[in-house]
């Protein structure tokens, strides 16, 4: 007590108001004590709520009767968000001249790259056949090869790219997946949906779309990937 009365009378004026300053920023700043709020509702909710993360079984590849349905409902045959994800994947893949597209889907990305980038050869696989003939019909281009190739078809540092717009949540064995893309390809941008775009996905024990196996938290996520890139970024929508 004596030494901390010493250190206030070596003190001018102005300095004395800047450490009053700090302290009542401290204990009465409404961020930082919302954040002390929700550092205590955190520890409640772990004591009071079980949290055991239970993973699915997978699906298997799917893809175009969801948005048949979607649309036959009335709804968008691609959702907004899902465009918005491809058109900015096109933005980052940079200057390739070989790229792959794993789990392709309807197309949607590959056409999009190949009328911008029509220098680009761009393999699109796809393992769900009605889905693969749909973007074979209406999403074509001469430097897109529809195709079902496995990973395991490629060599060593084939590819320039690896892309993989929202597949690997749905990869129980999601690990051998990455291993898989990493040795074909130096460079990849996986995407994958953040487990806490809201309140109740983020608390949710189990994926609540049933074709997701899991779900990761953009730091979680990042970590994952820097397991087998060294230099990863993250980008997200907000």
């Amino acid at each position: 007590m004596m030494k901390r009365w010493n250190r206030i009378r070596g003190m001018n004026r102005r300095q004395i108001v800047n450490k009053l300053l700090q302290k009542a920023d401290w204990y009465f700043s409404p961020r930082k004590n919302l954040r002390r709020l929700v550092f205590i509702l955190d520890k409640l909710i772990l004591k009071l709520f079980e949290d055991k993360y239970q993973e699915r079984p997978e699906y298997g590849p799917s893809n175009l009767e969801i948005k048949l349905q979607r649309q036959a409902l009335g709804g968008p045959f691609e959702p907004l968000d899902i465009m918005l994800i491809n058109r900015a994947v096109c933005t980052l893949v940079g200057e390739p001249k070989v790229i792959l597209e794993v789990g392709s889907g309807t197309g949607m990305f590959s056409y999009m790259l190949a009328r911008s980038k029509p220098e680009c050869k761009i393999y699109a696989s796809e393992f769900h056949d009605e889905t693969r003939k749909y973007a074979e019909q209406n999403r074509t281009a001469p430097n897109i090869t529809h195709c079902k190739f496995p990973l395991s078809h490629f060599k060593k540092d084939e590819v320039d790219l690896v892309v993989a717009i929202d597949v690997v949540e749905h990869i129980y064995a999601y690990g051998r997946f990455l291993m898989e893309l990493l040795l074909i390809s130096p460079k990849a941008i996986i995407t994958t949906p953040n487990k806490f775009r809201s309140p109740f996905d983020a608390v949710a024990n189990t994926p609540e779309f049933d074709q997701h196996v899991r779900e990761w938290s953009a730091g979680e996520f990042y970590w994952v990937l820097r397991i087998f890139w060294g230099c990863s970024k993250i980008f997200g929508f907000f």
